[in-house]
């Protein structure tokens, strides 16, 4: 029963511990075997592995393996420098985003508090007619003194600084 490849294990036991070694035989070791080897541990302390270059003597092992071609380090290259592109898009789409949304904050609060010093103007200006006028406001009807023709005369002196009720 003849296999290329097996794996001789022993357990060796110490002082309160048990170590495992394995140990890798290939046999008839040929050209076409010649490949980088990894071993793998896994233990309670967690993982750990190792690569190991075979060859044949005088054969130098870069010469037997290729190495990676351009065009696959290209192309990581160039996966790399499109992710680092979508992302700086994304991220100057956000920043444009969140400064719109500060630009009509500010517009909007500028809007408003302009308006409510126009309000407060407007307010200011009744009450002051209001208060140095005989006319007063009740349900939105302005009434004053005598009838309508003497009191709009009356309003109309009042703002113009004149008693006179012939005009």
């Amino acid at each position: 029963n003849y296999q290329k490849y097996s794996v001789e294990t022993q357990i060796l036991e110490g002082h309160r511990e048990k170590t495992q070694q394995s140990e890798l035989q290939i046999r008839d070791f040929k050209y076409e075997d010649i490949a980088r080897y990894s071993c793998c541990v896994k233990n309670a302390r967690g993982y750990a592995s190792t690569e190991y270059k075979l060859t044949l003597e005088g054969v130098p092992f870069d010469s037997v393996t290729p190495a990676p071609s351009v065009d696959e380090s290209s192309r990581s290259i160039v996966d790399t420098r499109s992710v680092v592109i979508a992302v700086a898009v994304v991220c100057s789409i956000i920043l444009l985003i969140v400064i719109g949304v500060l630009i009509f904050c500010s517009v909007n609060r500028v809007q408003q508090k302009r308006q409510a010093k126009q309000d407060a103007i407007v307010e200011n200006v009744k009450q002051h007619f209001i208060n140095n006028s005989e006319v007063t406001v009740s349900n939105g009807d302005i009434t004053g003194i005598g009838d309508g023709i003497k009191s709009v005369k009356s309003i109309e002196d009042k703002l113009n600084h004149t008693d006179e009720d012939n005009r």
